[in-house]
Protein backbone atom coordinates (compact mmCIF):
# COMPACT_ATOMS: atom_id res chain seq x y z
CA UNK A 1 0.00 0.00 0.00
CA UNK A 2 2.23 2.37 1.28
CA UNK A 3 5.02 1.79 -2.13
CA UNK A 4 2.03 1.87 -4.64
CA UNK A 5 1.30 5.27 -3.18
CA UNK A 6 4.79 6.45 -2.73
CA UNK A 7 5.50 5.36 -6.27
CA UNK A 8 1.84 6.80 -7.40
CA UNK A 9 2.43 10.38 -5.21
CA UNK A 10 5.85 10.76 -7.36
CA UNK A 11 4.53 10.01 -10.37
CA UNK A 12 1.88 12.80 -9.99
CA UNK A 13 4.70 15.10 -8.81
CA UNK A 14 7.13 14.43 -12.01
CA UNK A 15 7.38 17.23 -13.78
CA UNK A 16 7.98 15.07 -17.49
CA UNK A 17 5.28 12.28 -16.63
CA UNK A 18 5.92 10.68 -19.92
CA UNK A 19 9.66 10.61 -19.86
CA UNK A 20 11.72 7.56 -19.25
CA UNK A 21 11.65 8.26 -15.47
CA UNK A 22 8.17 9.24 -15.46
CA UNK A 23 6.70 5.91 -17.58
CA UNK A 24 9.07 4.00 -15.15
CA UNK A 25 7.61 4.99 -11.92
CA UNK A 26 3.54 4.88 -13.52
CA UNK A 27 5.00 1.06 -14.31
CA UNK A 28 6.07 1.14 -10.91
CA UNK A 29 3.04 2.35 -9.27
CA UNK A 30 1.23 -0.22 -11.70
CA UNK A 31 3.04 -3.04 -10.25
CA UNK A 32 3.08 -1.71 -6.44
CA UNK A 33 -1.33 -2.05 -6.85
CA UNK A 34 -1.38 -4.89 -8.72
CA UNK A 35 0.40 -6.62 -5.92
CA UNK A 36 -1.72 -4.83 -3.30
CA UNK A 37 -5.08 -5.91 -5.15
CA UNK A 38 -3.86 -9.49 -5.80
CA UNK A 39 -3.83 -10.11 -1.64
CA UNK A 40 -7.57 -9.45 -1.63
CA UNK A 41 -7.19 -7.30 1.39
CA UNK A 42 -10.29 -5.01 1.60
CA UNK A 43 -8.99 -2.45 3.68
CA UNK A 44 -5.96 -1.80 2.20
CA UNK A 45 -7.47 -1.33 -1.46
CA UNK A 46 -10.37 1.04 0.32
CA UNK A 47 -6.69 2.68 2.23
CA UNK A 48 -5.11 2.57 -1.67
CA UNK A 49 -8.57 4.56 -3.07
CA UNK A 50 -8.38 7.42 0.10
CA UNK A 51 -4.73 8.34 -0.60
CA UNK A 52 -5.00 8.37 -4.50
CA UNK A 53 -8.15 10.43 -4.19
CA UNK A 54 -5.95 12.99 -1.88
CA UNK A 55 -2.94 13.24 -4.21
CA UNK A 56 -5.44 13.68 -7.12
CA UNK A 57 -7.33 16.41 -5.05
CA UNK A 58 -3.99 18.40 -4.79
CA UNK A 59 -3.10 18.80 -7.85
CA UNK A 60 -6.05 18.83 -10.16
CA UNK A 61 -9.01 20.86 -11.03
CA UNK A 62 -12.52 19.96 -10.33
CA UNK A 63 -13.79 18.17 -13.25
CA UNK A 64 -11.06 16.09 -13.12
CA UNK A 65 -11.64 15.63 -9.34
CA UNK A 66 -15.34 14.48 -10.39
CA UNK A 67 -14.00 12.24 -12.94
CA UNK A 68 -11.77 10.60 -10.04
CA UNK A 69 -14.20 9.98 -7.38
CA UNK A 70 -16.87 8.55 -9.91
CA UNK A 71 -13.61 6.28 -11.21
CA UNK A 72 -12.42 5.47 -7.96
CA UNK A 73 -16.46 4.54 -7.04
CA UNK A 74 -16.47 2.38 -10.31
CA UNK A 75 -13.29 0.64 -9.38
CA UNK A 76 -14.87 -0.25 -5.27
CA UNK A 77 -17.85 -1.28 -7.23
CA UNK A 78 -15.66 -3.84 -9.50
CA UNK A 79 -13.63 -4.50 -6.47
CA UNK A 80 -16.46 -5.77 -4.37
CA UNK A 81 -17.85 -7.58 -7.29
CA UNK A 82 -14.32 -9.66 -7.70
CA UNK A 83 -14.59 -10.06 -4.11
CA UNK A 84 -17.73 -11.49 -3.92
CA UNK A 85 -16.64 -14.01 -6.83
CA UNK A 86 -12.96 -14.60 -5.58
CA UNK A 87 -13.78 -14.87 -2.11
CA UNK A 88 -17.57 -15.35 -1.76
CA UNK A 89 -17.67 -12.28 0.14
CA UNK A 90 -17.62 -8.49 -0.44
CA UNK A 91 -16.52 -5.44 1.36
CA UNK A 92 -19.03 -5.73 3.97
CA UNK A 93 -20.81 -8.87 5.01
CA UNK A 94 -21.44 -10.20 8.78
CA UNK A 95 -21.74 -13.44 7.55
CA UNK A 96 -17.66 -13.42 6.86
CA UNK A 97 -15.89 -15.30 9.76
CA UNK A 98 -12.90 -12.42 9.51
CA UNK A 99 -15.53 -9.94 10.13
CA UNK A 100 -17.13 -11.83 12.79
CA UNK A 101 -13.61 -12.20 14.26
CA UNK A 102 -13.22 -8.35 14.04
CA UNK A 103 -16.36 -7.45 15.61
CA UNK A 104 -15.47 -9.60 18.34
CA UNK A 105 -12.32 -7.69 18.74
CA UNK A 106 -13.60 -4.72 18.79
CA UNK A 107 -15.93 -5.10 21.05
CA UNK A 108 -13.24 -6.92 23.79
CA UNK A 109 -11.36 -3.96 22.89
CA UNK A 110 -13.64 -1.21 24.17
CA UNK A 111 -14.48 -3.39 27.16
CA UNK A 112 -10.85 -3.73 28.10
CA UNK A 113 -10.33 0.09 26.74
CA UNK A 114 -12.72 0.77 29.95
CA UNK A 115 -11.15 -1.70 32.54
CA UNK A 116 -7.79 0.09 32.01
CA UNK A 117 -8.31 3.58 30.71
CA UNK A 118 -5.42 5.40 31.11
CA UNK A 119 -2.06 3.21 30.37
CA UNK A 120 -3.75 0.45 29.24
CA UNK A 121 -2.60 -3.68 29.75
CA UNK A 122 0.63 -2.79 28.01
CA UNK A 123 2.44 -3.83 24.70
CA UNK A 124 1.44 -7.64 23.73
CA UNK A 125 -0.02 -8.24 27.02
CA UNK A 126 -3.03 -9.72 24.97
CA UNK A 127 -0.77 -12.56 23.11
CA UNK A 128 0.09 -13.70 26.53
CA UNK A 129 -2.63 -13.27 28.86
CA UNK A 130 -5.43 -13.40 26.29
CA UNK A 131 -7.48 -16.11 28.95
CA UNK A 132 -7.00 -13.75 31.79
CA UNK A 133 -8.23 -10.87 29.73
CA UNK A 134 -11.35 -12.47 28.02
CA UNK A 135 -11.14 -12.25 24.64
CA UNK A 136 -13.66 -13.99 22.90
CA UNK A 137 -12.53 -14.26 19.46
CA UNK A 138 -9.55 -16.21 20.26
CA UNK A 139 -11.33 -18.53 22.12
CA UNK A 140 -13.78 -19.12 19.40
CA UNK A 141 -11.72 -19.05 16.19
CA UNK A 142 -8.86 -20.50 17.84
CA UNK A 143 -6.54 -17.43 15.78
CA UNK A 144 -4.30 -15.14 18.06
CA UNK A 145 -3.83 -11.56 16.04
CA UNK A 146 -4.54 -8.47 16.83
CA UNK A 147 -7.45 -5.68 17.25
CA UNK A 148 -7.98 -5.10 13.04
CA UNK A 149 -8.14 -1.13 13.89
CA UNK A 150 -4.79 0.64 15.15
CA UNK A 151 -6.74 3.00 17.45
CA UNK A 152 -8.27 0.58 19.48
CA UNK A 153 -5.26 -1.72 19.78
CA UNK A 154 -3.08 1.70 20.99
CA UNK A 155 -5.90 2.33 23.32
CA UNK A 156 -5.83 -1.05 24.70
CA UNK A 157 -1.99 -1.70 24.90
CA UNK A 158 -0.92 1.75 25.37
CA UNK A 159 -4.40 3.57 27.01
CA UNK A 160 -5.28 6.83 26.30
CA UNK A 161 -2.01 8.85 27.33
CA UNK A 162 -0.16 6.58 24.55
CA UNK A 163 -2.94 6.88 22.13
CA UNK A 164 -2.92 11.28 22.72
CA UNK A 165 1.06 10.84 22.42
CA UNK A 166 0.55 8.88 18.88
CA UNK A 167 -2.12 11.25 17.98
CA UNK A 168 0.45 14.45 18.81
CA UNK A 169 3.38 12.78 17.03
CA UNK A 170 0.36 11.77 13.93
CA UNK A 171 -0.68 15.78 13.90
CA UNK A 172 3.32 16.87 13.82
CA UNK A 173 3.92 14.40 10.50
CA UNK A 174 0.65 15.64 9.19
CA UNK A 175 2.02 19.51 9.38
CA UNK A 176 5.45 18.74 8.34
CA UNK A 177 3.82 16.92 5.12
CA UNK A 178 1.41 20.11 4.68
CA UNK A 179 4.23 22.27 4.88
CA UNK A 180 6.10 20.08 2.21
CA UNK A 181 2.95 20.07 -0.22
Amino acid sequence: LQLAALASGIWLGCPRKWSWTGIGLLVLAALFCGALAATLTRASWIGLAVAGMVMLWLRINWRARLIALISIALALVGMNALLVEWRGVGFYDSSDISFQYRRMMWEDGFRLMREYPWLGIGMDTVLAHWQDLGLRAYEKFGLHSHFHSTPVQLVVERGLLGFGAWLVLLGAYLKLLWGLV
